[in-house]
């Protein structure tokens, strides 16, 4: 599984009424979708259970905490990616 079908998979289990048709990369799962940033340590939580990984504890993956701001899809995945943690599929 790759970082990105984990990210959308995780997705998919906190918004129960269903993804938008339109997720894009830049989709954020605060400003879009309506989640809290309280929601990212669930989602941290099925990321690590998805990718195999364990993710440094007091970080949210839907927070940028340097720039004060929601993250998208896309810097998800590239946060991830960037901790160099994800296994490969």
């Amino acid at each position: 599984m790759t970082i990105e079908q984990a990210v959308v998979d995780a997705l998919r289990i906190l918004v129960p009424e269903g993804l938008p048709a339109d997720l894009t990369g830049e989709t954020s799962p605060i400003d879009t979708l309506g989640l809290a940033s309280i929601d990212g340590i669930e989602f941290a939580v099925l990321l690590e259970e998805r990718l195999g990984v364990s993710l440094p504890e007091k970080a949210n993956p839907f927070v940028d905490d340097e720039r004060r701001r929601a993250r998208t899809i896309s810097s998800i995945v590239a946060w991830v990616g960037a901790l160099g943690l994800a296994r490969s599929a």
